[in-house]
């Protein structure tokens, strides 16, 4: 194979200008080393040329004045047919018994051409892997192709996996890629012999840190040096680094403070190839310190790749820490750590030639080394310090009284952190808190204690809580040795909250009549006191993540209206009371119930779903239907776009509109998981209109056919500008429950491993 095009090609490039200078040194001498190779690396390079090697018993086939033809390794193909088998490793066997067969030239195969260098040395390379080994099961495999690499990676579908099969699959998979990287070298020979391609690879294990230079740029111009283009160029170049042994790297950033950190999880030398190519030698055989060696010169290299391309990818860097660790069966080691600058890496030359040792203990990289061998160290700093993790981060939205700057609050709809809340519960579960610490056996200390959280009416329902707890000490209902009880009366303890509580359970033991009762005899004195109905420049809502409230700030929200947190427990009620109104055959009153579910809850699909089912059970399919089309258009979850298809679907078969409901299913397979496809699939067959695989539409017909339907394709094109907007503006103010909301969501959408990749990169809440 020529010059490859495509993913693999940059690495490819880099190497072939590295070569001059990586292969200078190896052949210099170069008749010396032919008379110095070892010599079982020396009869198999002459068995691949059809001589006779120093020492080698002749046979018919060296007898012979011309060698037979030579077949070629494809690496395309072979990775083609291993990403649409179900048994790649019965493949990869099926490939390494072919190839050996061939080069013994036996009885059943002495038509067939001899295998080519490179399809004995991935052979040679797979069977060392541990292929054929029976001393640990392997386990299940899909291939995957990363669309960044265009590399191989081998994807375990086994819930558990013994230590000793996952250095197994890292050396099978290592073998595949160093196979592509060596093919995709522009000049590549193909008919290259076994000296050719060890010393190609060492020139590719030693060339990686290069890339952080060439990689070329991550972010879009306009992402700024905030905490998202940070963290965008971090991730990526995680995923775009064309490695042969997978890269696995968690981060934090911290792009206020100019800082980001790294743990790299490092290579085992057992997976380091069994051969080597040693300058002056030639091939030899790999003793277990010269894998330790090799092992540890790529692991200092990663070092050295990953930190060199954080400042190139994110100019709000000045300082990297680096950690490189070491899982094995039975420990967690550190290798190597410290901290590097801008400065400390500036000028380095990244080629093969480099000493990474050097380099990085120049830069005051904290290491230990025997005889070119990493040992183990202390690590001498976290992911987790506050350097990278700041906790202010994961302070409650709900009581923040931070402002934000004018471009983020037009990008969240927002003039403070505090118009982003979601949990009206909020203070009343910070309060109590700190109410567990504070609370004694004492009644009369622990009403004191609670008289010191009342608002004096700033916040009703938080006063309410209170009397209501000191009114339970007083009386008796409520323990004073309990400070759990206490603080779960004072969080939730309320009539609408107890009621769905009690609701739910009857609900799941099939009690529906009991169940309605339930939440409606609660819900009857909250609405006839009209406590949130909207007015007076006032809009009571509830909202079940962060991103539908930043959504209904830009896109819903009345000017000139501020909106209030209603009680979750009201949406729940209503919600709960219409379903079981439904059930009993009441359409009317369930459809009203439903109505003010979605009316509080503006993005809630389930409400919107409910409501659309209430209005077919009144006949009204076009109100039905407006209530899916209306759910579309804020539509920006997964489960909720696909629900909403199938949803569309039903009421599209009902309107006699066949092409338009194929059209739906067709659009919500893109979206929904496989167990609510298989449910949704279900109803639809029980309904009569079960998917025709032969009458599916293409996926460009099938938006056709919704746009002249006038159903939405979700996620529009607003939606998507507005929750990007979001996304960013949240990480960049370090609005970390808001932040990580549209991170969850981004990444389940896209399935996009650079979003999954930020996403991990956010750090948990801290304890607090």
């Amino acid at each position: 194979m020529g010059a490859a095009k495509g993913p693999l090609s940059g690495l490819g490039r880099l190497v072939s200008a590295l070569a001059g200078r990586g292969r200078a040194a190896a052949e210099k001498g170069a008749e010396a080393e032919d008379t110095q190779v070892a010599p079982a690396a020396a009869s198999r390079e002459a068995g691949e040329k059809g001589e006779v090697a120093p020492g080698a018993p002749a046979t018919a086939e060296t007898e012979t004045e011309a060698a037979p033809s030579e077949s070629a390794l494809d690496m395309a193909v072979l990775v083609r047919e291993l990403l649409g088998s179900r048994e790649p490793l019965g493949r990869l066997r099926g490939f390494v018994t072919d190839v050996e067969g061939r080069a013994t030239r036996d009885a059943s195969r002495q038509d067939a051409l001899l295998p080519c260098g490179r399809e004995r040395h991935l052979a040679r390379r797979l069977r060392e892997a541990g292929l054929f080994d029976d001393d640990v099961e392997l386990p299940g495999l899909r291939v995957i192709q990363p669309r960044m690499t265009g590399l191989v990676y081998l994807r375990v579908t086994d819930r558990e996996l013994p230590y000793l099969a996952k250095l197994r699959v890292m050396a099978l998979e290592a073998a595949l890629n160093e196979a592509l990287l060596s093919q995709a070298m522009p000049g590549a020979d193909p008919a290259a012999g076994e000296r050719d391609l060890i010393r190609d690879e060492r020139l590719l294990r030693r060339s990686i840190a290069e890339q952080a230079r060439t990689l070329g740029p991550a972010t879009e111009p306009d992402d700024g040096c905030g905490e998202w283009g940070s963290r965008r160029a971090l991730a990526y170049g995680i995923e775009a680094f064309q490695l042969p042994f997978r890269l696995k790297a968690d981060f934090r950033v911290n792009a206020a403070a100019g800082a980001a950190a790294f743990e790299l999880a490092l290579v085992p030398p057992r997976v380091m190839p069994g051969e080597a190519w040693v300058d002056e030698l030639g091939v030899v055989a790999a003793t277990g310190q010269m894998r330790r060696q090799m092992a540890s010169d790529y692991n200092l290299r990663l070092g050295l790749l990953v930190a060199v391309w954080a400042f190139e990818g994110a100019p709000a860097l000045n300082e990297v820490w680096v950690a490189g660790t070491l899982d094995t069966a039975t420990s967690h080691e550190c290798l190597y750590w410290g901290r590097l600058t801008r400065s400390d890496l500036d000028g380095i030359d990244l080629g093969p030639g480099l000493d990474p040792a050097e380099a990085l203990r120049a830069a005051g990289v904290t290491m230990e080394l025997d005889d070119g061998a990493l040992l183990p160290v202390r690590q001498g700093f976290s992911l987790e310090d506050e350097l990278f993790c700041p906790p202010a981060r994961y302070d409650a939205p709900e009581t923040s009284d931070r402002e934000l700057p004018a471009e983020a609050a037009r990008a969240l709809g927002a003039s403070c952190v505090a118009d982003l809340g979601i949990d009206e519960a909020c203070r009343r579960t910070k309060a109590a808190d700190e109410l567990t610490r504070g609370i004694t056996g004492s009644t009369e200390g622990n009403v004191r204690l609670l008289m010191s959280l009342l608002t004096d009416g700033a916040d009703p329902t938080m006063d309410a809580a209170c009397r209501r707890v000191m009114e339970g000490l007083i009386e008796g209902t409520l323990p004073d040795d309990d400070p759990f009880a206490v603080a779960e009366e004072l969080a939730h303890g309320d009539a609408l909250s107890r009621a769905v509580e009690l609701g739910t359970s009857r609900m799941m033991a099939k009690d529906v009549a009991g169940a309605g009762s339930a939440v409606l005899d609660a819900l009857a004195p909250v609405e006839d006191a009209g406590t949130y109905a909207d007015g007076d420049g006032v809009a009571w809502r509830a909202f079940g993540s962060y991103v539908d409230r930043v959504l209904y700030n830009r896109l819903m929200a009345g000017a000139g209206t501020r909106t209030r947190l209603a009680p979750a427990a009201l949406y729940q009620a209503r919600l709960i009371a219409s379903q079981t109104e439904l059930i009993q055959g009441n359409a009317e009153s369930a459809r009203g119930l439903a109505a003010g579910a979605a009316h509080l809850a503006p993005l809630s699909a389930e409400a919107a779903l409910q409501l659309s089912n209430c209005l077919s059970a009144l006949g009204d399919n076009d109100g039905a239907t407006e209530a899916v089309r209306r759910m579309l258009a804020y539509a920006h979850d997964p489960e909720a776009i696909g629900m909403g298809y199938i949803r569309m679907a039903q009421l599209q078969w009902e309107r006699d509109r066949p092409h338009v409901a194929r059209a739906c299913l067709q659009r919500a397979r893109e979206y929904v998981p496989g167990p609510l496809w298989a449910a949704g699939m279900q109803v639809m067959a029980i309904m009569g209109h079960a998917l025709d695989p032969e009458g599916e539409p293409t996926a460009e017909e099938a938006r056709a056919a919704l746009l002249e339907a006038d159903v939405p394709l979700a996620p529009t094109k607003r939606v998507s500008e507005v929750f990007f907007e979001g996304l960013r503006a949240s990480l960049d103010q370090e609005i970390f429950p808001v932040a990580r909301d549209f991170m969850s969501n981004l990444g389940t959408m896209s399935r996009d491993d650079v979003y999954f990749g930020i996403l991990r990169s956010l750090e948990d809440a801290p304890d607090r």
